[in-house]
C-alpha cells in the first residue's frame, strides 16, 4: 500500500517546483515555435519544400507535443484546484488554451507540408502563420506569470511568499488516501533517502568542487546548444563562409539563365543555374566532391550537371575542377545546374550535405540571391568607326577598343612571330588571299586591353555581322576570322566576309556578352 496527500497539499508545497518546470517547457516551446515560424516564412519566400532534404517533422517533433500536453495537464490541474480552492485561477486558462491550440496549430502545419505537392498557393499556410504568430503574444503573457510566481512577488495579493491564507491548509487538504501498489515501498523509500544522505554528504564535503564541475557543465551544455543551432546548423548567405567537411566553400555569385555567353538560347524547356564558388581545401589531398550540393526549387531536386555545359558559361566560372586538391589549396570556379524552365527563378534553395565525424550527413542551407542574365539589354549606345566601345564582363570587369577603319581586300599581308628549338625568334610577313567569294575585312584597333589576336578571339565567341543586302534583306552572320588558327601580331582584326557584303550601306559588329548587347557600325 502506499499513501498519498490530496493534490492541493502537494501544489502548496511544491509551488515553485512546479513553475519552474513549467517555465522550461514553455522555454522549449517558444523555441520549436520561433524554429516553425522562420521555417514557414522561408517556405512563403521561396514556395520549396523537399520532404527528404528538410522533413516538416524536423520542427514539429514528438517531443514538442509531449511538452505541450505537460504543459496543458499542470496548468489545467492548477486551474481545476485553486477554482476549487477559491483561489485566483483564470491567469492559467491563457497558457491552457494558448499551447492547447498551438498544438492543433502544429498539427495543421504539419498536415499542410506532408500534402505539398508543388502547388504555389500560400494562401492557406499564410493565415496558418498570422494564426502562429498571434499565439506567440500569449506565450510571452505566461513566462510573466511564471516568472512572477517563482520570484513570488506580490500580484494583486497572489503572493505564495507572503500570503498565509494561501498557505494555510484545511485539514481535509491534509487528509491521506491509499492506492494499492504491488511493490515494497518501504525498501524503496530507504534507498532513495540513503541516495539523498550520500549525494548531500558528498555536496557538504566537496561543495567548492561541486559547484564548479556544475557550473562547467552547464557551460558545456550552453555552448553545445549554441554551437549546434548557431555555427553547425546555421543557415548560410550568399558570401558568407561556410566551414564543411575540411573545407571553406562562398558562394561567390549566383546567376540565372536560358543562354550560353554569346546570348544564344541553349535548349527550349531548360533554364540553368549557374554558382560561381571559391573552396579551399583544409584536409588531406582529394578531389572536391560537388555532388554534395543539392539545388532545390519546389519539390524538384537537381544536382549539378558536371562538365556538359562548362563552354557555354566560361565567362561565368572556370570549370569544375576533377583533380585532387592540395592540403590548403584555393580553387574558384563555376557549378551549373540545369533546371526546369517552369520555375521560378527566385524560389530556388541550396543546401550542402555535410558529415558529422565522416559519417553522420546532415544538411546545410544556404540561402542565394540569383540574378536573372536571361534578357538581353540591347540599350548601350550605338558606336561609329573612331569611337570607344566599352565592353563588361563578368568576372572581367570593363574593357575598350576603337576600330579606326574598315577596309574590303581580296589579299592581306600580316606579321607572325616563329621560333626555333633554340627559342631563336624572328618576326616574318605572310600573305593570305580571300577564298571564291569572299572578301576579307581588315579592321585596325586600338586598345589597351586586347592585342589582334585577343580581340579576333573575342569577336569570334561574342560576334556577329549584320548587314543590308542588295534587295533590302537584312541578314547576320558570325564573326569568322579569316587566318584560322594563325597566330599573328599587330592591331588588326581579319574577318573573312561573303563578297556581297562589299556593297552594302548598312554594316554593323554586334556584341553579345552574356546579357549585354554592343553595337559598332562599321559602314
Amino acid at each position: 500500500m502506499m499513501v498519498f496527500r490530496k493534490p492541493y497539499a502537494f501544489l502548496i508545497k511544491n509551488f515553485k517546483k512546479i513553475h519552474i518546470v513549467l517555465l522550461i517547457l514553455c522555454g522549449f516551446i517558444y523555441y520549436k515555435t520561433m524554429q516553425l515560424d522562420s521555417f514557414v516564412s522561408e517556405f512563403i519566400s521561396y514556395l520549396t519544400y523537399d520532404s527528404y532534404l528538410e522533413p516538416i517533422t524536423k520542427y514539429t517533433s514528438p517531443l514538442f507535443y509531449l511538452m505541450a500536453v505537460l504543459v496543458i495537464v499542470i496548468t489545467g490541474s492548477l486551474v481545476i484546484l485553486l477554482r476549487r480552492k477559491e483561489k485566483p485561477w483564470k491567469l492559467y486558462l491563457i497558457p491552457f488554451l494558448d499551447y492547447l491550440l498551438l498544438i492543433v496549430m502544429f498539427f495543421l502545419i504539419q498536415q499542410f507540408f506532408t500534402a505539398y505537392e508543388g502547388s504555389t498557393s500560400t494562401t492557406t499556410i499564410r493565415a496558418y502563420q498570422n494564426f502562429l504568430l498571434l499565439l506567440r503574444i500569449p506565450q510571452y503573457i505566461t513566462f510573466l506569470i511564471l516568472g512572477v510566481r517563482i520570484l513570488g512577488l506580490d500580484l494583486r495579493k497572489f503572493n505564495f511568499s507572503s500570503d498565509k491564507e494561501f498557505l494555510e491548509l484545511d485539514q481535509d487538504d491534509r487528509e491521506e488516501f491509499e492506492v494499492s501498489i504491488n511493490f515494497d515501498k518501504h525498501a524503496l523509500l530507504r534507498t532513495i533517502k540513503k541516495i539523498q544522505r550520500v549525494l548531500g554528504y558528498f555536496y557538504e564535503e566537496h561543495r567548492y568542487i561541486t559547484n564548479v564541475l556544475f557550473t562547467v557543465i552547464i557551460v558545456i551544455i550552453i555552448g553545445n546548444i549554441f554551437y549546434y543551432f548557431g555555427v553547425e546548423h546555421k543557415t548560410i548567405k550568399e558570401k558568407q563562409t561556410l566551414n564543411a567537411n575540411g573545407y571553406l566553400i562562398k558562394i561567390n555569385e549566383s546567376y540565372f539563365t536560358n543562354k550560353d555567353m554569346a546570348g544564344n538560347k541553349l535548349e527550349a524547356n531548360s533554364n540553368f543555374v549557374i554558382l560561381n564558388l571559391t573552396v579551399q581545401n583544409n584536409g588531406s589531398k582529394r578531389a572536391f566532391d560537388a555532388e554534395n550540393f543539392h539545388l532545390v526549387n519546389q519539390n524538384h531536386d537537381y544536382s549539378q550537371s558536371g562538365s556538359t555545359y562548362t563552354n557555354s558559361f566560361k565567362d561565368l566560372g572556370n570549370p569544375y575542377p576533377t583533380r585532387k586538391l592540395s592540403n590548403g589549396e584555393v580553387v574558384t570556379f563555376a557549378l551549373i545546374f540545369k533546371v526546369s524552365n517552369k520555375l521560378p527563378s527566385d524560389r530556388f534553395v541550396l543546401y550542402y550535405q555535410q558529415y558529422k565525424n565522416g559519417k553522420t550527413a546532415y544538411l546545410r542551407k544556404i540561402k542565394i540571391k540569383l540574378e536573372d542574365v536571361s534578357n538581353i539589354n540591347n540599350d548601350n549606345t550605338e558606336k561609329k568607326i573612331g569611337q570607344k566601345l566599352v565592353i563588361e564582363r563578368p568576372n572581367k570587369g570593363k574593357e575598350s577598343f576603337t576600330l579606326e577603319s574598315a577596309e574590303f581586300k581580296d589579299q592581306i599581308n600580316y606579321n607572325i612571330e616563329s621560333c626555333d628549338a633554340n627559342f631563336d625568334c624572328r618576326i616574318t610577313e605572310e600573305q593570305k588571299q580571300a577564298s571564291s567569294g569572299r572578301k576579307i575585312i581588315e579592321i585596325p584597333f586600338i586598345s589597351n586591353d586586347y592585342e589582334g589576336q585577343e580581340l579576333i578571339d573575342f569577336s569570334s565567341k561574342y560576334g556577329k555581322i549584320k548587314y543590308i543586302d542588295s534587295e533590302g534583306m537584312t541578314k547576320e552572320i558570325n564573326v569568322e576570322n579569316a587566318l584560322k588558327n594563325k597566330e599573328y601580331l599587330g592591331k588588326y582584326l581579319y574577318i573573312d566576309v561573303p563578297i556581297e557584303i562589299e556593297n552594302s550601306n548598312n554594316i554593323t559588329l554586334i556584341y553579345t556578352v552574356r546579357n549585354q548587347k554592343y553595337n559598332y557600325k562599321i559602314r
